[in-house]
C-alpha cells in the first residue's frame, strides 16, 4: 500500500471517530400500547363448573384463549365466554377471573403478543404487525427500540396500579438501553385514554426526561356509542357466525366497556343515545339504562371509572392525533321490540371511524390551547378503526414523529447496503478489492450468463475509481456544530460543516478540499 493511500486511510479513520455519531442518528424508541382486544391471552383451567359438558374443566398447561378463532365456533363459544368473563365485587369495586380460570399475558416489553391477536399469525388477526414491520425496515429492533405493553384490556385504569408500575419501569429501561433517548408511546383506541391516565399521574419533570411524544391512533378520548350496544344486546365482533347474545355476558363484565361509554363532556343532556319502545336514554340516564337491561354491575363499574379522565387533563407531552373519518359509525341505537335488549338495534349513523364517534376522535384538539407542547392532528377519510393500523398513509405519516428521513446511503448504492459511516466504506473497499482479485470476476463478455456479472463488475470499478479520486478531498476534522431545524430542534451537520457539501460519490457527499 502506497504512502499516499495510507495517509488517506488514516485521515478517514480519524474523521470516523470524530464524526461517526453525526451519521448514526439514534432513533427515538417506541412503546406500543394496544386497545380493547389488542393483547393475546393465555388461560389455564382448573374449574369445577362449566356451562355444559363439552367445555373442558382442567388443562395441564396454558392454551391460547384470545384471540383463538376456534374458541368462537358454535357451542364452544359458551366455554369461551365463561373463560373470558370477569366477576365484579361490589364491596372492593374490583374484578377477578371466573373461578378456576388463570389468565396469563406474556412477553411484556416484547411485541409478539400485540403484533398478532392469534399466535398462529393468521392474516385476519394482524394488529400492530404492519406498523412494526415498517419500523423494523426503518432500523428499529424488536424488543429493544420497539417494545410493547400487553395488558388486560377487560379492565380499566382504576385496576391498573401494577400495570402502570411496570409501564413506568419499561419506559425508563427503554430510555437507558437506547442511549438515554426519549421514548415515544404509540397507542391504539383504548390504549390512548389508558396512556393519558398514566401521563396525568406522572410529574412533568419525569415526562420531560423520558418521553418524546405520544402518537394516538383512533383515540377513544371521550367514549363512544358502541359500548352501549355491548351492554344492551352484545356485539358479534365482526364474526358472521357469532351470535351477539352469546358473547354479551363476557362483554358486559368488562369495566373497560363501562369506562368507554359516551362522556357528558361530549354528549349533551338532551342527546338521545339509545331508543326503545318505552323510553329513551341520554348521558344522564345511565342508571336507568342498567336497571332496564337488568345489569346493575354495569352501573357500579361506570361509577368506578367515570371520573378517571373525565376532565381530559392535557398529557403534558407532544401529541400526534391520527384517526379515520367519514365512515358510518353508530350514533343512536334504535330498539323496536318489547324484549329490546335481547335483539339487535337499528343504527342511526354518525360520523366517525366505524367504531368511535368523530367528537371523541377529535377531542385531543382541546389540548391545543391547554398545554405548551404541540398537538398535531391528521384525519384519514374512509379509513376505519382497524384498517388505520395498516393504512399506507398512516404508516407514511409515522415517519414524521419518528424522524425517519429518506435513506441517504453513504456507500455504494449499487450494493444496496445503506452505509452510514466511514467505517462501513473502509470495510466495503477492503471487501471489494478482495472480490475484484478473485479469478471469476473477469468473465469474457460473451460468456453465457456472465454478461450481468461483467456489467456489474464494470459498474463497481467505476464507483471504486470515483471513490478513490474523491477520498482525497476529505478535509481535516473540524469541531462539530449543530444548526437549528425547522422547529428549533438540532440537526446533524455534514462533514466539515459549515462548509458547503459539493463533492459526491453515488449518494455519498463530501465537501471540496480546502483551498489555501
Amino acid at each position: 500500500m502506497s504512502t499516499k493511500t495510507c495517509g488517506v486511510l488514516i485521515k478517514i479513520i480519524f474523521t470516523l471517530f470524530i464524526f461517526s455519531d453525526v451519521h448514526c442518528k439514534i432513533l427515538n424508541p417506541v412503546i406500543l400500547v394496544p386497545g380493547d382486544g389488542g393483547t393475546q391471552f393465555e388461560a389455564k383451567l382448573n374449574k369445577t363448573v362449566t356451562p355444559h359438558s363439552l367445555c373442558v374443566k382442567k388443562t395441564s398447561d396454558y392454551f391460547s384463549l384470545w384471540l383463538n378463532l376456534e374458541e368462537l365456533a358454535p357451542v364452544v363459544i359458551d366455554c369461551f365466554t365463561d373463560n373470558m368473563k370477569l366477576v365484579y365485587n361490589r364491596t372492593t369495586h374490583t374484578t377477578s377471573n371466573t373461578p378456576g380460570v388463570d389468565i396469563r399475558i406474556s412477553n411484556f416489553g416484547g411485541t409478539s403478543t400485540v403484533e398478532w391477536l392469534d399466535p398462529s399469525q393468521l392474516s385476519v388477526t394482524s394488529y400492530f404487525a404492519p406498523i412494526v414491520n415498517a419500523m423494523v425496515s426503518w432500523g428499529y429492533k424488536r424488543g429493544v427500540s420497539v417494545r410493547g405493553v400487553p395488558f388486560d384490556f377487560r379492565k380499566a385504569p382504576n385496576e391498573f396500579k401494577e400495570l402502570y408500575q411496570k409501564m413506568k419501569a419499561l419506559i425508563e429501561e427503554t430510555y437507558r438501553i437506547n442511549n438515554n433517548t426519549r421514548v415515544i408511546l404509540l397507542a391504539h383506541s383504548m390504549g390512548n385514554p389508558t396512556s393519558l391516565y398514566f401521563y396525568n399521574q406522572m410529574s412533568q419533570a419525569w415526562k420531560d426526561k423520558y418521553l418524546e411524544a405520544h402518537i394516538s391512533l383512533a383515540g377513544v378520548w371521550v367514549g363512544a356509542i358502541k359500548p352501549l350496544r355491548l351492554f344492551a344486546s352484545g356485539d358479534s365482533l365482526g364474526v358472521v357466525f357469532v351470535k351477539p347474545i352469546k358473547v354479551r355476558e363476557e362483554q358486559r363484565s368488562m369495566p373497560s366497556s363501562a369506562w368507554l361509554m359516551p362522556s357528558d363532556k361530549a354528549w349533551g343532556p338532551d342527546e338521545i343515545l339509545v331508543m326503545q319502545p318505552e323510553r329513551n336514554y341520554t348521558v344522564n340516564d345511565y342508571k336507568q339504562f342498567f336497571q332496564d337491561i337488568n345489569y346493575m354491575d354495569g352501573w357500579y363499574m361506570r361509577q368506578d371509572t367515570v371520573n378517571l379522565i373525565r376532565d381530559l387533563t392535557p398529557p403534558g407531552i407532544k401529541v400526534h392525533c391520527l384517526h379515520g373519518i367519514n365512515v358510518k359509525t353508530p350514533g343512536v341505537l334504535m330498539y323496536d321490540k318489547s324484549s329490546w335488549f335481547d335483539s339487535q338495534p337499528k343504527i342511526i349513523p354518525d360520523n366517525g371511524d366505524g367504531t368511535v364517534n368523530v367528537r371523541s376522535l377529535r377531542a385531543c384538539l382541546n389540548w391545543q390551547k391547554q398545554q405548551k407542547q404541540p398537538i398535531y392532528h391528521k384525519e384519514f377519510p374512509g379509513v376505519d378503526h382497524m384498517t388505520l393500523l395498516k393504512d399506507a398513509g398512516v404508516i407514511q405519516y409515522l415517519k414524521q414523529p419518528l424522524d425517519i428521513k429518506k435513506p441517504q446511503p453513504t456507500g455504494f448504492d449499487s450494493l444496496s447496503k445503506g452505509y452510514r459511516t466511514f467505517k462501513h466504506i473502509i470495510m466495503d473497499r477492503r471487501e471489494l478489492r478482495n472480490y475484484v482479485d478473485m479469478p471469476h470476476f473477469h468473465p469474457e463478455k460473451n460468456v453465457v450468463n456472465g454478461i450481468d456479472l461483467y456489467k456489474n463488475g464494470r459498474h463497481i470499478h467505476e464507483i471504486r475509481h470515483e471513490l478513490d479520486q474523491q477520498l482525497h478531498g476529505i478535509p481535516s476534522a473540524k469541531p462539530r456544530t449543530l444548526s437549528a431545524g425547522s422547529e428549533g430542534e438540532p440537526t446533524s451537520p455534514t462533514i466539515g460543516s459549515p462548509s458547503p457539501v459539493t463533492g459526491s460519490v453515488k449518494g455519498f457527499s463530501f465537501p471540496k478540499k480546502n483551498q489555501s
